[in-house]
């Protein structure tokens, strides 16, 4: 489950949801919930794993992860990663091998 990436399909549905009361939309006001304040997330029958929002988040025209002089993503707990378009850099690369 994407969480908080289903962002825009989730605020499609919460306008029925809201101004438009249609009751049938409010099924999923849970997942609206996580999406407002966890990352990427994985329900199981018994458990969940949630993960923490990224604090920085760079990405090109295309939606692809990359960071132009740093990281392209990094986590509250320090993870991080280097990425051009889309695929991961591994540290110390200087350039695109495109």
């Amino acid at each position: 489950m994407p969480g908080q990436h289903d962002a825009e399909q989730l605020g499609f549905y919460d306008y029925f949801r809201g101004p438009c009361s249609l009751a049938e939309a409010e099924r999923l006001a849970g997942l609206m919930r996580v999406a407002r304040s966890a990352g990427r997330w994985w329900p199981f029958e018994s458990v969940a794993v949630l993960t923490e929002r990224p604090t920085v988040l760079h990405h090109d025209e295309r939606s692809r992860l990359r960071g132009e002089t740093g990281h392209a993503i990094v986590y509250p707990d320090g993870f991080a990663v280097r990425a051009r378009h889309g695929g991961r850099v591994c540290h110390g690369s200087s350039g695109d091998s495109s």
